[in-house]
């Protein structure tokens, strides 16, 4: 019996994850970070500049039952007023979701810049 023969890994740009993805990603975070600092959130319902933002869950509009989704835009935009109780109130998984997308920030920008300033990471960084 012959060893069947390994395959070879792909080539490394080939497991490169493509440099536009990380930049959707970056500004997909700011939007959501941005649109929770500029939301005024209450226990009702949020408004932006003044107008009230209508009940984007389909859910409880159509049966009056909440969603595991519901309070997540109030829990954000608390979180983007620096409240966290209140967000923790609105949404349990609220806040620790809203930190996670606030970290995609610094993330994404430092991925971005080991590709386009490749001279200043370390081997092992621009593999990645």
């Amino acid at each position: 019996m012959s060893a069947a023969a390994s395959p070879s890994p792909p080539p490394t740009w080939a497991r490169e994850t493509p440099t536009s993805n990380h930049v959707v990603a970056l500004c997909a975070a700011l939007l959501v970070v941005l649109a929770s600092i500029l939301i005024d959130p209450s226990r009702e319902g949020a408004t932006l500049f003044g107008v009230a933002l209508p009940p984007m869950c389909a859910l409880k509009t159509l049966t009056g039952l909440d969603c595991p989704g519901c309070g997540l835009t109030r829990s954000f935009g608390f979180m983007g007023e620096g409240s966290p109780l209140q967000a923790l109130k609105m949404h349990l998984f609220g806040p620790a979701l809203w930190i996670f997308v606030a970290a995609q920030i610094p993330y994404r920008l430092m991925i971005l810049g080991r590709r386009l300033y490749p001279w200043n990471a370390s081997a092992a960084d621009v593999s990645e």
